[in-house]
């Protein structure tokens, strides 16, 4: 990525494709220090598995769920980890509109991820 060689700034790549496992490596290798991934794509890897290579490669990890994703989604490995304290863990992005799809409108700020913005 020229972006990183020349700006000096942290590259955060937000990968929206159907197979992101297949390009955390490239991005690592071309500067990137983030990378987030939708978890509806994950081919039965689970998201901790991924964020576990992400982190191996010397990345920070971010997993976004489209909007009608429920935050179960992550797993009950997940909530367990998070519940116990552990920081190894990565961000949670909720997107407001639908992954994939041309010209879509937003989301209503009220309802990502099956919970509205008021924390219910």
């Amino acid at each position: 990525m020229a972006l990183a060689r020349s700006s000096g700034l942290m590259q955060d790549v937000h990968l929206m494709v159907s197979n992101p496992d297949e390009h955390f490596e490239a991005f690592a290798k071309a500067g990137a220090k983030h990378l987030t991934f939708h978890i509806e794509v994950r081919h039965g890897a689970s998201a901790l598995d991924m964020i576990k290579r992400i982190h191996d490669l010397g990345c920070t990890a971010g997993v976004c769920l489209n909007p009608a994703t429920p935050v179960e989604a992550l797993g009950s490995r997940w909530r367990r980890r998070h519940d116990s304290g552990d920081e190894r863990g990565a961000g949670v992005h909720g997107a407001g509109v639908h992954a994939g799809g041309a010209g879509e409108g937003e989301v209503s700020a009220a309802r990502v991820g099956g919970a509205s913005a008021a924390g219910d």
